[in-house]
């Protein structure tokens, strides 16, 4: 009777290895790249590159870098968003929350549904105490959007002219 023959496969070699870690990670590699494009274009890279080498030009680099507009107008953004978070109450924010998901999941059954509102029916559902109840919401929030807006406009009128926030 014939004997089963022995076959052991060679080990990739390291070369091997590398490629096909290579094309297993391409997405990564991917995005990686964009990532360190965006880096360098913005000059990040180079203030990094400086901190590890602690090298000259270190200050600069960081000053510059934090210094461009960009860069302020971004933190004006963050911090005038942070104050805005800061003052809004957990609870609203989770009613706020919690209507809009029924809003999405009822809008997507009628959406899937077909359903439609012809004029005739428009009286009927403005008598619907949900439809009335996020009528008041929408104009409640309306009315405090334009009030936000007002308050905005005269605090940066009554600013000083050097202190105009872009």
């Amino acid at each position: 009777m014939a004997k089963p023959l022995e076959f052991t496969p060679r080990p990739a070699s390291p070369q091997q290895r590398l490629e096909n870690e290579f094309h297993d990670s391409a997405p990564a590699l991917e995005e990686s790249l964009r990532l360190l494009r965006e880096l360098h274009e913005h000059g990040v890279l180079d203030v990094l590159t400086k901190l590890v080498r602690g090298g000259e030009g270190l200050t600069e680099g960081a000053l510059r870098t934090l210094g461009s507009d960009q860069m302020i107008a971004g933190l004006r953004s963050v911090v005038e968003l942070a104050r805005l978070i800061g003052g809004l109450d957990p609870a609203d924010i989770r009613q706020l929350a919690q209507g809009i998901g029924g809003a999405v999941s009822q809008g997507a059954h009628s959406a899937v549904n077909g359903e439609k509102v012809t004029p005739l029916e428009l009286p009927r559902l403005l008598l619907d105490p949900d439809v009335q109840l996020a009528l008041g919401t929408l104009f409640g929030v309306l009315r405090g959007l334009g009030q936000g807006i007002r308050a905005a406009r005269e605090e940066q009128a009554n600013a000083q002219p050097g202190t105009r926030i872009p």
